[in-house]
């Protein structure tokens, strides 16, 4: 993880788990604000020189058309005890 990355994901914490029955994959995330949300799907999407999203929806039935991005609720703010 570059320095970029270190700062971007600050505080987040990711999950990820696949549905056999539904063939989903899901990767669920906590951050410490919107924010912090959109500025790491910026660069995952647009600056990251690895291009691991772009590898991944080629893999997605549909390719991009088979991604589905869920986002945040932005009125409300959950806080990790």
């Amino acid at each position: 993880m570059d320095f970029k990355q270190q700062e971007i994901m600050k505080g987040a914490y990711l999950e990820a788990f696949f549905n056999d029955t539904t063939y989903t994959y899901y990767i669920y995330g906590d951050w410490a604000s919107y924010d912090h949300y959109q500025k790491y799907l910026d660069w995952r999407f647009n600056d990251d020189e690895s291009k691991m999203a772009q590898q991944v929806m080629a893999l997605c039935v549909g390719g991009e058309r088979g991604l589905t991005p869920l986002f945040p609720n932005t009125d409300y703010a959950a806080f990790s005890n």
